[in-house]
């Protein structure tokens, strides 16, 4: 699959902001190669693509009614939850809105609440939901890969599949909706992640779920500016992430608004943003023709 795509789309674009880990050690991001010692904002949000006719979340965040996220929640170090309804509410929206969800990959806070969004299809690549049901059902020597999974969340989806609302993708797809073609990141930070490129005839924006937890990782830093894997709480390699840092940066023709990254406070920096009264934060990258601000 090359970088000329073939439909295009007019879709509004948010990003969400539902919770927060303001003290998350940076060598977790950086892999140890920058920023030792130091800790930095995590943002753990969601996208929502509107347009086309769709309600489209990329990535839905966490169900924190599961005592199982609760943990997960406190071993990270994230505050401030919020649940799918409440961060929905600031753009108008409830969880039976929304027609489509396209998990970039099947961590906790990536893909755990799938089963809050009653009328949502799910599109998933075979390969992720393949790669974790063979850890979770392998031996306990391969436990460290499972720190960010909630086998939960691989047997909802499981159980998608029977109702017909679960999808799985195999590979890169083209045109999975006007102007919305995926890519695929096999054993980098998941088994394969996906990366979302939703186009217009005259702008174009790349999600990239965990490829990298800050812009950073793409640019490299002032005491190290080369790409920086963040291979902490991934399944694969640095090569193949530092692979997929070049095509990202390609096909964004080193325009870095075009890179929308959930866990980057730079975010709000790049493209306008509204800190809410729960003071966390709503970003609208971009408008359709017929959309309203909810700034």
């Amino acid at each position: 699959m090359g970088i000329a795509l073939l439909s295009k789309g007019d879709y509004s674009i948010w990003v969400l902001e539902y919770a927060c880990a303001p003290h998350q050690i940076a060598e977790a991001a950086y892999s140890g190669y920058a920023h030792a010692g130091e800790t930095m904002y995590f943002a753990f949000s969601f996208i929502l693509v509107q347009g086309e006719g769709r309600n489209i979340l990329i990535d839905c965040g966490i169900n924190f009614e599961s005592t199982v996220k609760q943990d997960l929640a406190t071993g990270f170090n994230v505050k401030n939850w919020n649940s799918p309804t409440e961060v929905l509410a600031k753009v108008g929206l409830s969880p039976e809105d929304i027609d489509v969800i396209i998990p970039t990959h099947a961590h906790w806070d990536h893909m755990g609440s799938l089963e809050l969004f009653p009328n949502a299809d799910v599109y998933l690549q075979r390969a992720e939901l393949d790669g974790w049901e063979s850890l979770l059902s392998g031996s306990d020597e391969y436990k460290a890969l499972l720190s960010a999974v909630d086998s939960a969340d691989i047997t909802f989806a499981k159980n998608l599949a029977l109702e017909g609302r679960l999808n799985l993708l195999e590979g890169e797809i083209d045109n999975l909706f006007p102007g919305i073609h995926i890519w695929v990141d096999y054993n980098g930070h998941s088994h394969a992640s996906q990366l979302v490129l939703i186009e217009s005839e005259i702008d174009k924006y790349i999600v990239i779920g965990d490829i990298a937890y800050t812009m950073g990782n793409l640019t490299g830093v002032p005491e190290y500016p080369h790409f920086i894997p963040n291979t902490k709480w991934a399944i694969g390699g640095a090569y193949s992430t530092m692979q997929t840092y070049e095509r990202i940066l390609n096909y964004a023709e080193s325009d870095l608004t075009r890179i929308l990254i959930e866990h980057d406070a730079g975010t709000w920096d790049r493209h306008p943003t509204k800190l809410l009264p729960n003071n966390l934060h709503l970003t609208e990258v971009r408008l359709s023709s017929n959309a309203h601000s909810y700034l």
